[in-house]
């Protein structure tokens, strides 16, 4: 729904990035003005596998960012390259990067509460399960508009 790229002809970067980096950022910028909390110890803690495990994805996935673009003939920024060109790299790159920047949000709030947390996470998942549905179902209709004989 926030993705305009089948008329903007953009595939690296597209609205809904704009959307989630000022709700990021807007996020961020209320926990600084706010102040550190203190956070009971270990409350929202996760376990050192958990965490190495993160580490070594986010540090696997920088590899084959740095791949895709040396494979692709190297770095060019470009507003309207295909999928087989060096920006596809940084389009797989960002799902990546957006649930790196949520992560400390995401830790805050199951610190603060954890049965609200989990209620948001599920709010969520269910909203944009049923964003998604609505989408295909008016995308269906729209093509079945279209080829009528």
């Amino acid at each position: 729904m926030f993705d305009l790229s089948p008329w903007t002809g953009w595939l690296s970067f597209d609205e809904f990035d704009l959307l989630l980096l000022g709700v990021i950022a807007g996020a961020h910028a209320r926990i600084a003005l706010r102040g550190a909390t203190a956070a009971q110890p270990g409350s929202a803690r996760l376990p050192a596998i958990a965490v190495g495990s993160v580490i070594v994805f986010a540090a696997s996935s920088g590899v084959a960012l740095w791949r895709g673009f040396a494979d692709a003939g190297g770095f060019v920024f470009g507003w309207f390259q295909s999928y087989a060109e060096p920006m596809n790299s940084l389009r797989v790159f960002k799902p990546l990067l957006w649930a790196l920047l949520i992560a400390p949000l995401t830790q805050e709030q199951i610190a603060a509460s954890p049965e609200r947390a989990m209620r948001r996470v599920g709010a969520g998942m269910w909203t944009g399960l049923a964003i998604v549905a609505l989408a295909v179902a008016l995308m269906r209709l729209a093509i079945r508009g279209q080829h009528r004989i």
